[in-house]
Formats: C-alpha cells, structure tokens, sequence
C-alpha cells in the first residue's frame, strides 16, 4: 500500500481522481439468491451488486460514494421485484427498499440504528423480519408500520432472524437457533444450546443449514438437519477459520 503525505498528495495529484478496483475475493460479505435461481445479489466494498448465479460479472445497484452510504446485508422478496437492505444513507439508517432491477430510488422501509438489522423476507413478501434496538421486530411492506416482538426464553439479544415456510414463526439465532411464532411469545429451542450458531439458512421444504462455531478450536464447519428440530449433521469439516454466509 502505497501512503502520501496530504500535502504531497495534493501537490502531485490537484483535484479528484477516480480509482478503479478489480477484486475477486471479499471476507464475510453477504449474499442472497433470486427466487428464480438465476442471479445473486452480494454486499461488496459498502454496496450492491447483482451477479449472474452462474457465475460472470457484477453489476453494481447502488453507489456507495453517490449515496453517501454503506449498503449491506441484502434480502430478495419471494417475488423477485424488490430487495430489502440495510444502509446508513443521510436521509436515515435504517432497512430500505429497492427495484430488484436497481431502477428507481430506494425507500426507507424502517429506521434502526443497530450496526446490523438482518432484514428477511416473509413468504407471502408482506412483511419483513428484522432486528431493531436490539430487538426481533416485523415490518409491513405496504402499511410501513413496524411492531416490535416480545420473545419469552432466551435472554441474549437475537439476530439473523428467518421465516419458516408457512410464514407464521421466526427462527433466530441467540447463541444456539431459536423459534418463535410471529406474533412473539415463548421461544422454543431448534438446535441444541451445544451448537453455537451462525449464518442459518432454511429452504423452501424447512431444511436448515448453518455454521457452527467450535469454541475449542474457533473452527466453523457447516452443519444441516432435515427440518426444524432433526438432528443436525456436520457436512463439512474444514479449518478456515471465517464464517461465510448460507
């Protein structure tokens, strides 16, 4: 890395400059898939990007430097036409709304200022769970009201919320993955508290997948279980010591 002292920089370099970047690889970056299989869309360098799922190349949604802003950890409506995400844009932090297209401007859906909010889509693309003052919490898409839920069980603070596929109970994680109905009420355990969860991700037939942490050797290995409550297996057993998202 090459460091300029201010006034050489300016000296050197009078006005602005663009800088272009070609990167392959990121570190905990955050994706999710098209209902129809056929793009992703990823957080990348404070931004969106939509990507063949195939593979090939990216093309940017919003603009981090235009939009004064830090995009991050997008979530695809069942429908395919909108994406939910989290940003610190000036006209408020929160989770906002977006053309799956990138056309059009975004829409701030939720105002949070947690440094993540997780926004996950309900099946029936009505609503949106998300974490918000440290508490799980669901949106409605089309009335912009917000309820926050009371959850009985655990005590630590949720995150990573995701809906089962009857879209009438929230999983979430607290340490070990937690259910509970969307409404709130008592939280009933899916993994055992020995499992120290990360990244979950349910299919549309209720399998689970997620990472495990081993507090041992703080290896993370990717575990599934056929439905909510089964006993999970471990499918992968590697020493890479950064969780990626599922």
């Amino acid at each position: 890395m090459l460091v300029l002292w201010p006034a050489l920089a300016a000296a050197q370099n009078p006005g602005p400059r663009t800088i272009h970047i070609d990167t392959r690889e990121s570190t905990q970056l955050s994706f999710d898939l098209s209902p129809d299989a056929q793009w992703l869309v990823i957080d990348l360098l404070g931004q969106l990007w939509r990507l063949p799922a195939a593979g090939g190349d990216a093309h940017a949604l919003t603009d981090a430097v235009r939009d004064t802003a830090q995009d991050m950890d997008p979530s695809w409506s069942p429908d395919g036409h909108w994406i939910a995400f989290q940003s610190d844009r000036p006209a408020g932090r929160g989770v906002w709304l977006m053309p799956a297209s990138g056309g059009g401007a975004p829409r701030l859906l939720v105002s949070a200022d947690d440094a993540r909010t997780w926004p996950a889509w309900s099946p029936d693309g009505h609503r949106v769970a998300l974490i918000r003052n440290g508490r799980l919490a669901v949106a409605d898409v089309t009335a912009g009201s917000v309820r926050d839920l009371t959850i009985i069980g655990p005590r630590s603070s949720p995150r990573e919320p995701l809906w089962t596929p009857d879209g009438r109970r929230i999983v979430f994680v607290r340490g070990a993955l937690w259910q509970v109905a969307d409404t709130g009420g008592v939280a009933t355990p899916v993994a055992g508290p020995e499992l120290r969860v990360l990244a979950p991700a349910l299919s549309r037939q209720g399998s689970i997948a997620f990472f495990r942490r081993d507090t041992l050797t703080m290896r993370h290995d990717l575990w599934i279980a056929d439905s909510l409550g089964a006993p999970p297996r471990q499918v992968t057993d590697e020493f890479d010591t950064s969780p990626v998202r599922v």
